[in-house]
Parts: C-alpha cells; structure tokens; sequence
C-alpha cells in the first residue's frame, strides 16, 4: 500500500491533482463562455443545484450553490439551497419542495403527495400511483415515477431559469444531471424522458455518476483550500468513493495516476444498484421501535392491524424515526473522539413528544417516545454487518458492505489497496458508518468534504462546463456488473464485462453455436450477473423444416452506448435477429415468478386506474395468487387482508394463516389459524391450527392434530405429523405405520396426476422417513419444474464452443 499525504504540490517529488491537471486542454476557450452551466444533484430525498464558472482572473473554475425559492403550505414563501425532493397537492396548489416535506406524513403517499420517486424510475409498472389525485383527467398528471420526476422538474427549472435572469448570467443554460452510478439503462431512460419533457437538453455523456462527481469537487474544493491531493512519483493512488445518500448507497473506486498523457483518474469499479440509504434505517427504527412502543402505549397489539394499515401506521412514524436518528448521530458526533465510539462513556436519550396517528381503532396517541445510544448502535449493527443484510418482519434492510465488498472485489484490489475513503451524502456522516469504515480501513485515509450534501451538484455542474465547453469527460463512466448469455445447463458467457468503459467499441462474439441437429428454434437469453437479472431473450426461428444443424455458429455483434442501452444482432444461417435490451424491471434480481407478480401488479395498477383507485375484486385476488406463487408471503397475506376489507369474507382466515405461516409470521399466522378454526371447525382447520402450535406448545400442537384425525381418520398430513412425533418419542412402529399410510395416500394421487402443489412439498417428506431418497429427489426436481418456469427454454439455448488452441 502507498503512503499518502495531503499538501501543496513539491516540484520534482510529486504531481498536483487539480482539475487542470485533469482536464488537458486549452483552457482560453472558457474565456467569455456564452452559457451558464449548470449542475442538478437529483436526491432521493433533497435535491441541490449549483453552477460553475470560469474566474479569468484567478484563472480557475468556480463554484456556486443556486438558493431556490420555495413555498410553504401556508403561503409563506423561503429560499435555501436544499430543496426537499417531495411533491405534494395541497388546498388545490402544487407545492414542491420544504411546504410539501412539511406535510409528508400528513398526507398519503402517492394520493396527494409524492416522494422518494427517484428510486421507482425503470419499473414498467403502469399507473403504479393509481390512486393519485393528480390522474389521467388532470392536465398535470402523477400516476407513476416518471410522472413525478417531469413535475419536479418544471418547477426546479423555472427556478433556475428565474435565477440566471436575476443574477443576470448567460440564459443559455447547459445541464449536467448526477445519477448514482449503477443506474442502468432502464432507470437512465425515464430520466432523461423527464428531462426531454421539460426543455432541459441534456447530453446522454452529460450524466454523471454520483461519485464521480463528488470526486470533481472534492479535487477543486481540496485543491482551492490548499489541501490537494498530490501523487507521489511511481505510484497511482486508489480512492473509494462512498455516496451514502438517503435512498442509495453507491460506491465507486477509482485509480489517479500519471501517464504520457498527464495526470488521469479512471473508474475501477463501482457497487451495483442497492435500495440502501438513510430511509432504510428510519424504517428500522419506526418498525422495531417506535411502533411496538406506541401500540404498547395505547394498549393495543400487532394483531389488531391488518399489514396493510400496520404500513400506513409506520410510514407516519418515520419523521419521528428521522428526528430521532438525526438527533442521536448530531449528540453524539459533538462527544466522540473522530472514528471512536469508546470514548463515549455514558448512555443518551432523544426524545419525540406529541405524536398522533389515526387508525381504525381510534387515534393512537404518544406524549413521549425515545430512543436510547444502546438502542441506536443495536440499529446500526445491522447496516454495517460484514455478513450482509437481514430480513426481519418481512421488510428487508441491506447492509453498506454489500455493496462495498462487491465493489473492490470487482476492482482486483484487496482492503490493504485504498489509500482514500471519500464520504458523500448526509447518510455518510453517521458516526456508527465512518466508525466501522475505520475499523475495516484502518490505513485509508478518511475525506470528509465541508459540506456532503451539497459536494455532487458542484461536481455536476464542474462536469457540464469541462464537457459541454471543452468537449471533455474527466472520468468515464463504466460497467457496473458483467452482462451475460445464458448457454446449455445454465452456463454463462460474459459478453462485456464488469468495469468495462461505455461507450464501448462493437464487440463480435463468435464462440457460440447451435446446440442440436434439427433445433428450430435458437433462444439467446441476455442478463446482468445472473439468469435472475434477464435483459433481454433474442429468439431466432429456422425458416428451414429441416431446423438448424448442430455446431452451426452463432455470431453475436453487440454495443454499450454511454446511457448503458446495449445493443445486439444475433446471426444463425444467414438468419437475423437484433434487438435493445433493456431491463423491464428496474435492476431487480428476479425469479420467473417474480416477474409474473410484477406483470399482475402492472395489471392490478391499471385496472384500478380506470376504478377510479379501487382495486377490483377480481385484480386484486390475481395478484395476491401470483405474491403466493413468487413466494412473496407477506404480500400475499397483504393483498388477501386488503381484498377482505374492501369485499367482506372474499378469502378464508386460513389463506391468509397460511400466507404468514410460509412467511415465518407465527403469531399472525396463529391469529388467523384460531380465527378459520372458530369459523370453520372441520378436520382441515384443526390440523392447521395444530401445525401452527408445533413449535409454540406441544399440547395444543397434539391437541389439535388429534382433533384432526378423529374428525377424518384418512387425513394424509395429521397421519404424518403424528407419526413422526411417535416415532421421536419412543412408538417407533405405530408412528412409522402411519407415515406409510399417509405415504400411500400421496403416492397414489402422485402416480394418478391429482397430487395438490402443496403436497408435492409433503410427499418427498414421507418418503425420506421411510428411506425411499432416489424417488424423494425425483418428486423435488418435478415439483421444482413445475414451482419455476422460465422465460426461455433452456433446451433452446446454445453451446459455447471449445477454443481451437
């Protein structure tokens, strides 16, 4: 590993990185610029705008934060330079910005106002707003992402236009617009539409990824306070760029160095797209905190809310959780010793006061809620374990580490190699964050910029003078993740790989060919990473009856521009195929099932559009099915509870038990199970309820197993639960007479083709107790093909060709 130091450039020992050092060009042609260029930082959660501007005569570029004015919801007008990323309709006016934020869990989200919308953008999901005020029949229409992002940038650019005529500068304007690195294609494209709606031309190389440019302004701010960075001779500094922001956690990792050229920066690797910011940790507290002491308080418990209003109670909950993390990291950023959270020698408490929510058992009240340090660093220990994220409750929370270790992973670097840790983003300034980064990093030297918030707007806009003026682009941006073909038996052939600069040159890959004699159809599935993450499936069908012969190559000629739309022509026998792939889906890792839930969802949200925001019965109970079939339970048991309010006793209290069982929910799960056997005491629901018991309380568990039997004595599940208790329990022959039994039962529905789904889960069960494995494992592979369909078909896929050498 390098030493570094910071310090003023020593001739002959090493080499300053300023921004001209970087950006080799002829720097006269920034003198009388006809334009004012602009930089827009669009945050998940507070958007910054700033410009830059050439100083003839400090010779040097400068940087300005644009104030935007703002109103509140009372009429009151105010200027600042952080502008909330909220839109809200209120008392029949747009509001954008603080007078929006301000009423952020007063109002419903996506009814009346609208956030965090910056991370919904690539989801082809419809009118996912469906009960939007602002709908089809309004002339300002929000009824998805996209939607949201073109409102909120009518008005940011009527703001900047207003403060370019006041502070009288040139009204020919050129954008930058930072997005966070692992934004694909997909998530480009509805930005820039948005964008396009407005008049705001923006290059596609005029994006830039957020590290990036924070890296820019880091460079001029160190460089202007007499702290540049220097690069000693012989050797090429790595700096981890960590963007901790409110919706993303993005990192990228860069090389500095020297060449014949002159000083350069390039992109090693950078993290790929992660839901992690400082909501995800609002979130943890308001589920795990603040909502369980709140229904304690009003003598209420988790079971009188169905999931779906237990939601809307913890959404209102999370402007308490936000003050209470921002007040604990502010006390105790003023005690501890930097990067050491030893030092802190006594317990502290922050306090929420006066917090009321309705609900449907009346309001829920609070006069006082808090947090505790021992509660706050509990919190924190899951966003910084090294193992990676958890699920808890059915809400997922990842870790920053994931996408920190993929990122120097994907560099070829080791930890040992980071010279520099650049922090950016409010989230970065948590003390438990920069803590655990020191630990890990203990050589790194630690960047803390004076103000991290607004380090990427002046990044952005140092990136539109320097590309829009000089035609140049200091850091190129690259490939995130590999992008792959799937070939026979799931094999996978990297076509660009991870970190490779875009645009890129055609890349020709000629190492494929048809899989078997007669193939008349060729299936090229396309993905990012794995076969979870398909881009795209090029399908090629013989024009000969004869099919395709075996080994005949298959030629892919394929293109990444630099908003990441990759282009590719397959070519089989003369046949051609061509297509842009892009991903429906927004970066998401999905199974088949999943994606057949999301397309339910697009068609849920549509047909509840035209409801006038109602779901359909009928939608509605599609979608839950489909949550059931991705084994997405707590959705399912969400759209089930919800399909039961709006249309009375349309599902069984043992479809819901069930959802939640299958999610882990045993005290839901219990609820609803004790509720079906109440409604409907048969044998069905006493065995239900008696395998909800099993790890609870054995008596019950036998109880009402028992029940079951006496009620149908044939009943295959209570034969096989009570026999394998018997057989744990020292009745090794009657508990092993009765899984046979209930083998017999499932064998003959199995070889008979009327085996339920759900039992193809407790056939090979039985037939592991009573030693039959070879047929166990063939009834899993039949029920794993049935349970996980896929896209393509993988008997239609190619072969990879061995090298010749």
């Amino acid at each position: 590993m390098s030493s570094l130091e910071l310090g003023r450039y020593d001739e002959g020992m090493a080499i300053l990185l300023s921004i001209k050092s970087l950006a080799t060009a002829d720097w006269k042609q920034l003198k009388g610029a006809e334009a004012t260029y602009v930089g827009i930082d669009f945050g998940t959660s507070t958007t910054v705008v700033s410009y830059s501007y050439y100083d003839e005569l400090l010779d040097s570029i400068k940087c300005d934060v644009i104030p935007i004015r703002q109103k509140e919801y009372d009429g009151a007008m105010s200027k600042s330079e952080k502008l909330p990323t909220v839109i809200a309709l209120y008392d029949n006016q747009i509001l954008v910005g603080t007078g929006a934020s301000s009423l952020k869990y007063e109002l419903e989200k996506n009814k009346d106002i609208w956030y965090s919308f910056k991370m919904e953008l690539g989801e082809d999901l419809g009118p996912k707003y469906y009960n939007s005020t602002l709908n089809r029949e309004k002339s300002i229409q929000i009824q998805n992402a996209k939607d949201a992002t073109s409102v909120f940038f009518r008005f940011l650019k009527k703001e900047i236009e207003n403060f370019v005529h006041t502070k009288g500068l040139n009204d020919n304007i050129k954008y930058a617009v930072s997005i966070p690195a692992s934004f694909e294609a997909n998530q480009r494209r509805d930005l820039i539409e948005a964008l396009s709606i407005n008049q705001i031309d923006v290059s596609k190389q005029a994006l830039i990824d957020e590290p990036n440019a924070a890296f820019l302004s880091y460079i001029l701010d160190s460089d202007t306070f007499g702290e540049a960075i220097t690069i000693p001779n012989g050797i090429n500094p790595k700096m981890l760029v960590f963007d901790f922001g409110a919706g993303t956690c993005d990192i990228s990792i860069l090389e500095i160095g020297v060449n014949r050229k002159g000083v350069y920066s390039k992109n090693l690797s950078i993290s790929k797209f992660e839901k992690l910011g400082g909501d995800d940790i609002d979130r943890y507290i308001a589920y795990n905190i603040l909502y369980p002491e709140l229904l304690v308080q009003n003598g209420l418990d988790s079971d009188d809310f169905i999931m779906s209003e237990k939601r809307k109670i913890v959404n209102n909950l999370l402007v308490f959780a936000e003050k209470l993390k921002i007040g604990m990291c502010k006390a105790i950023n003023l005690i501890w010793e930097k990067y050491d959270l030893s030092t802190i020698a006594q317990e502290y408490t922050i306090v929420v006061k006066d917090i009321h929510i309705e609900s449907s058992k009346g309001v829920l009240s609070s006069s006082e809620m808090q947090m505790t340090s021992i509660q706050f660093a509990e919190v924190m220990k899951v966003f910084t374990r090294k193992t990676g994220g958890v699920i808890k409750d059915g809400q997922e929370y990842n870790s920053i580490y994931q996408s920190i270790k993929s990122s120097i992973k994907k560099s070829g670097l080791s930890t040992s190699d980071i010279d520099y840790v650049l922090f950016i983003g409010g989230s970065s300034m948590n003390p438990y964050v920069q803590a655990s980064l020191k630990k890990w990093l203990p050589n790194s030297k630690l960047l803390l910029p004076c103000d991290t918030q607004e380090h990427v707007s002046k990044g952005a806009s140092i990136h539109s003078l320097i590309y829009n003026a000089l035609g140049l682009n200091i850091v190129q941006p690259i490939t995130s993740e590999p992008i792959c073909v799937v070939t026979q038996n799931n094999e996978l052939l990297t076509l660009v790989p991870a970190g490779m600069t875009m645009p890129t040159d055609i890349i020709e890959i000629d190492n494929l060919a048809v899989a078997r004699n007669g193939q008349q159809i060729i299936e090229i599935p396309i993905c990012i990473s794995n076969e979870n993450k398909l881009l795209t499936n090029l399908v090629i069908t013989s024009e000969n009856p004869d099919g395709f012969s075996m080994d005949s190559p298959v030629k892919l000629i394929l293109e990444l521009t630099a908003d990441k739309l990759l282009t590719v022509r397959a070519e089989v026998e003369k046949q051609i195929c061509w297509v842009n792939a892009i991903n429906p889906f927004a970066n998401k890792e999905l199974t088949t099932q999943e994606r057949i839930a999301l397309k339910a969802e697009k068609d849920a949200y549509r047909k509840a559009a035209e409801n006038h925001g109602r779901l359909p019965k009928k939608s509605l109970m599609e979608l839950a099915k489909a949550y059931e079939e991705a084994k997405m339970n707590i959705n399912a048991a969400e759209a089930y509870e919800e399909c039961n309010e709006l249309y009375p006793k349309s599902v069984s209290s043992n479809r819901i038990g069930i959802c939640y069982s299958n999610a882990q929910n045993w005290r839901k799960a219990l609820y609803y199970g004790e509720m079906d056997y109440e409604e409907n005491r048969n044998s069905t629901s006493a065995f239900n309820l008696g395998y909800r018991y099993k790890n609870v309380d054995t008596f019950k568990y036998l109880k009402y197993i028992n029940e079951a039997l006496d009620l149908s004595p044939d009943k295959p599940h209570a034969l096989f639960e009570l026999g394998r208790y018997e057989k744990a329990h020292g009745k090794e022959a009657a508990g092993e007479a009765k899984i046979r039994k209930a083998y017999n039962i499932w064998k003959s529905q199995y070889d008979a083709g009327t085996l339920s789904k759900v039992d193809y889960t407790w056939l090979p069960s039985a037939a592991t107790e009573l030693g039959y494995l070879a047929f166990a494992e063939e009834v899993r592979e039949k029920s794993d093909k049935m349970l996980n369909g896929s896209f393509y078909n993988s008997e239609n896929t190619t072969v990879i060709k061995e090298s010749d050498l």
